[in-house]
């Protein structure tokens, strides 16, 4: 019989800022993924903290439904995503290759990785199209790319932020 005492508690999450240091502590180091990256902020700030090997970003930086960004406004955007995590990885002492910019869109990414037929990331963060039919395609595209024991998580997917059905 297993005592109380020896049982393994889940790491303690307060807010989406503690996914790095979680992903450190559970040994989730080999390749993540974050979908929807807009100016790199949140990549940045993951690619700050945690040790693992690739942080892959995707976007594709581009308009579309229900977003009135211009195309030139999410060319910033992706100058930014790079400027932000060059930062982070020189601010950590990492290569700069340890992230991917991928300018594409999350269905397209998440087939090229299905070429590979097993799972390929430790954890998926997703924060790309927040409509209800979006996310549900991101989950059912990326659930099968999640390794055993790894994180899918996101964000803004309470109701009460504002996105019904996410």
């Amino acid at each position: 019989m297993i005592k109380e005492s020896e049982l393994q508690q889940p790491p303690q999450w307060a807010s989406r800022m503690d996914l790095p240091r979680i992903l450190n502590e559970l040994g989730l180091i080999d390749h993540g993924v974050e979908i929807g990256v807009q100016r790199g902020i949140f990549s940045a700030h993951i690619r700050s903290i945690w040790n693992g090997f690739v942080l892959h970003c995707v976007d594709p930086w581009a308009p579309y439904s229900g977003v009135t960004d211009s195309a030139d406004k999410h060319e910033s955007y992706h100058m930014d995503a790079i400027t932000h995590l060059d930062a982070a990885c020189i601010q950590k002492g990492d290569a700069i290759g340890s992230y991917i910019i991928h300018r594409t869109t999350s269905l397209d990414f998440a087939a090229e990785m299905s070429e590979h037929k097993q799972p390929v990331f430790d954890f998926i963060y997703i924060d790309g199209d927040h409509d209800e039919s979006p996310f549900r395609r991101d989950v059912e595209a990326f659930w099968p790319l999640l390794n055993p024991g790894g994180i899918m998580a996101g964000h803004d997917y309470r109701e009460s932020d504002g996105f019904p059905g996410v």
